[in-house]
């Protein structure tokens, strides 16, 4: 990287008065401002060490930050010298830091806030912190540390004091530092020592995994001595407002051998919207600098930058930059490549990396994958909320250059970044460089999007739109909700009803409240409802809440239609964003719509499927993984009886669940063998104990559960030692590996230990078996394509004459052994045909040709091609 000025100050005080506070302002009721110090603390007065002084001699000039003194720490008046001291001080000693003689330590809160009513000590409030806020500045710049460790959530918001990134947590920051550009230090993330001491008393959920904190410690521990990196600053930032200067950059990122990143600002977030449009781009291929292209903007006097033909010809270039094999990199493939796909008509060619995934691939925890989140921690830049993205057109020129530059700036010091921690890892390059690859599958899929018969949505609508108002008049007439509307003089809204069901349930009708919220108001969420409609005896709640429960169902159904027509293009497609970047297991997920979660389990509301239809004069075709995460936990574990099972075709779930349900398998219905499935053999599989496992059958003796998991370890040593491997390892180094290479990073249940890599590794398989399907099945020259996923799951638009070749070609695909761990685990797919999502019907393969189970009767292939519907 190149060298910067920095107009950044190691010193508070010169920051202070650069930046002077805003003066607060009363509002319009002439309310004075709130004061927060002691003045309006009663702590103080409470606790036996009042506003408790840091303790330490900070030797090496590192301060420790927790949330509040304990009762012991109030006993004796030092910060950490009850339990969670001495966890804390035993960790550091495995990094060779003694805590009295290193260190200081401080609380954000200095007063105890004493203990609630079961003798528990209580957390202090959001006023109470702010009130403290003041000894909290003055610990650090008194000590002016090199390196502030932060322990918990609110340690960690008070010290780095976010501007923008509002709902930063420890889960997503432990073990990582952050340089502080106001203090001139580094700001260590953990969790609080109590924490752990927690999770130690729930031992059938939780390990004993302390070591957690010692590993985020050591890390946090190595960059003392290290130089603080400074922000990106407007030096680098170019606007280019000539067209043949624009001309001669391109030209040159399109020759250029080193990686570069862009990044496009548009005035919509789909290029098939209405007004779709670029407005700007900018491009570079050092972090040093970038180049601003403002392609639709104007100029101070109202004038276009550029005119129309010289927007043509930037675009044109911009093309050939996109064809050229200069190696890309972007921040979310999934919204840069669509534009380009939709609005230039190409895809890039040499897309090499994506830094969103990337950032997901090495710490998958939710909201650490935005470029907002990255640039925060490389250098403690927060700058996205400097320009209003939805009216770019308004702000400043040299804003939105900065804004637009920073982002591939900070695009490309993060690849670099994120590129060096993989080469420490190689499992973990391989694993990215894999699904780097599916996410331009998954695009391909998007691009092709979903067809939608309008007239399935338009019938569904009117259907439920007309049984709401139904339900709504019929609710009015109750008397109680009538009651509540004259006398509150509110008209009652069952759409935001929570305030109003409380008042008209609990203090109306006086329902006992059973169900509380956090603030020990009666609950009205469906659980709530439907317990106290079953237990009532008071005919007119039964009919209210039977009502209102009907109202949110309809509902659920009409929202979903709203948001499929919101997201529509004009040729009725649907266009779902399949995300690499939000779940913890590496599983994809929709949005836009989540096409992946369309009432499934829903009897009634899955007639909503009928509007997903496959492209006129073809067919949907469905392959779903059979059995695939017993199959992967076979292949996770190797052992012998359960691979010996899979290779048999043994009904696993029918099996164990007539023994715990002690049943014959003959008597066995298909609701039992999910109850087996889902309460018995899963459960068990991911760490559940035998009393958890029994609740899940109160008809059921105990004693017979407790046995009949006995019996079930019994049969699948094999897996429990693999368990306790699984725990061994986790215990040690603080992650779980999975097959596919990629780390599941703690802390984590024990349901998570084995759940999130069996679960994660499934769907890997499937996202390869896709890869190699989309690549193939044009190869053969056919016209059938992928249109959607859904974890174990692919859907297709088949052309009806190669529904067969597909069928074969697709199954010896998916059922293929691409790896040495899946030696000996067979593989297995199911297929379904329909005219839509709805109506889909067995599609069976045999050596005589493939036929369709249709109301229990075999169909010949081009009999059911060639049926009305």
């Amino acid at each position: 990287m190149g060298q910067q000025k920095s107009f950044f100050f190691s010193k508070w005080e010169v920051y202070q008065k650069e930046h002077p506070p805003t003066p607060k302002t009363s509002s319009s009721k002439n309310k004075p401002p709130k004061i927060y110090d002691c003045s309006t603390c009663s702590l103080a007065k409470k606790c036996h060490s009042p506003e408790m002084s840091r303790f330490g001699a900070g030797k090496k000039r590192i301060l420790i930050v927790g949330l509040c003194p304990g009762r012991v720490e109030d006993r004796y008046g030092i910060p950490f010298v009850g339990p969670s001291g001495t966890d804390l001080r035993k960790m550091l000693s495995y990094s060779g830091i003694d805590l009295d003689k290193d260190c200081w330590r401080t609380n954000i809160v200095h007063c105890y806030p004493g203990a609630d009513k079961k003798g528990k000590d209580k957390d202090p409030t959001d006023h109470q912190i702010k009130c403290c806020r003041a000894k909290l500045e003055q610990d650090i710049l008194e000590t002016n540390p090199e390196l502030v460790i932060c322990l918990g959530t609110p340690a960690i918001i008070s010290v780095l004091q976010p501007q923008h990134l509002k709902k930063l947590r420890v889960s997503q920051l432990h073990g990582k530092v952050i340089p502080s550009q106001k203090y001139n230090c580094w700001v260590g993330c953990s969790y609080h020592p109590a924490f752990f001491r927690y999770r130690k008393q729930k031992k059938d959920k939780y390990p004993d995994d302390g070591i957690i904190l010692g590993l985020d410690l050591a890390n946090i521990l190595s960059y003392l001595g290290e130089p603080i990196p400074r922000p990106l600053t407007s030096e680098g930032n170019k606007c280019v407002t000539d067209v043949e200067e624009v001309l001669e950059h391109l030209k040159h990122f399109s020759r250029s051998k080193k990686s570069v990143s862009y990044d496009y600002e548009t005035t919509t977030l789909y290029p098939w919207e209405e007004g779709a449009d670029i407005l700007t781009m900018s491009i570079t291929d050092k972090v040093s600098s970038a180049v601003f292209i403002p392609l639709r903007l104007k100029d101070l006097d109202g004038k276009q930058i550029f005119s129309a033909s010289e927007q043509e010809i930037i675009l044109t270039a911009w093309k050939e930059f996109l064809r050229s094999e200069a190696p890309k990199v972007v921040q979310n493939v999934n919204m840069e490549e669509m534009w380009n796909r939709f609005f230039f008509g190409l895809r890039m060619c040499n897309y090499i990396w994506d830094t969103m995934i990337t950032a997901n691939v090495i710490n998958n925890v939710n909201g650490t994958t935005g470029l907002e989140f990255q640039a925060y921690g490389l250098t403690g830049h927060e700058y996205k909320g400097m320009v209003d993205i939805e009216h770019l057109t308004t702000e400043e020129l040299q804003k939105v250059c900065d804004y637009n530059c920073w982002d591939s700036r900070y695009t490309l010091m993060s690849y670099y970044d994120q590129k060096s921690n993989l080469d420490f890892d190689k499992g973990l390059k391989a694993f990215n460089d894999c699904y780097t690859e599916g996410s331009k599958v998954l695009l391909n899929l998007r691009e092709r999007g979903n067809k939608i018969d309008i007239e399935v949505l338009d019938e569904l609508e009117s259907k439920y739109l007309s049984e709401q108002k139904i339900i709504l008049q019929k609710m009015k007439l109750i008397p109680g909700v009538k009651k509540y509307e004259e006398e509150s003089g509110s008209e009652f809204n069952p759409d935001s009803a929570t305030v109003q069901l409380q008042k008209i349930l609990y203090e109306g009708y006086k329902i006992e409240k059973k169900r509380k919220t956090a603030t020990e108001k009666g609950s009205t969420d469906q659980a709530a409802l439907e317990e106290i409609a079953q237990e009532t005896t008071n005919e007119e709640v039964k009919q209210l809440i039977n009502s209102l429960l009907r109202y949110r169902k309809t509902c659920s159904l009409t929202e979903r239609v709203a948001n499929y027509r919101n997201v529509m293009d004009k040729e009725g497609y649907v266009h779902p964003s399949y995300n690499q970047n939000t779940a913890v297991t590496y599983r994809s997920s929709a949005n836009d719509p989540n096409i992946q979660n369309i009432f499934k389990r829903d009897e009634e509301l899955q007639v909503f499927r009928k509007a997903i239809v496959p492209s006129p004069g073809h067919l949907f075709l469905e392959v779903d993984y059979s059995g695939m995460e017993t199959r992967v936990i076979g292949m996770h574990s190797r052992d012998r009886e359960l691979i010996r099972q899979i290779q048999n075709d043994i009904d696993l779930h029918s099996k164990w669940g007539a023994r715990v349900l002690m049943k014959t398998l003959a008597a066995m219905t298909k609701q039992d063998r999910y109850r087996g499935k889902n309460s018995f053999n899963f459960p068990s599989f991911y760490g559940s104990i035998a009393t958890s496992v029994a609740r899940s059958f109160p008809e059921i003796p105990k004693e017979h559960v407790i046995k009949t998991q006995k019996e079930f370890w019994e049969e699948y040593r094999e897996v429990k030692e693999w368990q306790n491997r699984v725990i061994h390892d986790y215990l040690k180094k603080g992650y779980v590996r999975a097959l596919f290479g990629w780390k599941r990073i703690g802390p984590l249940s024990i349901n998570q230990l084995y759940n999130n890599i069996i679960q994660g590794d499934a769907f890997l398989i499937l996202l390869d078996s896709l890869i190699r399907v989309d690549e193939e099945l044009p190869k053969k020259r056919l016209k059938t394509v992928v249109t959607t996923e859904v974890h174990d799951s692919l859907d297709f638009d088949a052309v009806p004459e190669e529904i067969e070749e597909v069928v074969r070609l697709v199954s010896q695909i998916m059922c293929s052994c691409r790896h040495d761990w899946q030696e000996g685990v067979p593989l297995a797919v199911e297929w379904e045909i329909g005219r839509n999502w709805y109506s889909m019907h067995p599609l069976k393969v045999s050596k005589l040709g493939i036929f369709i189970e249709v109301n229990g009767e075999k169909v010949t292939l081009d009999n059911f091609v060639n049926a009305k519907e």
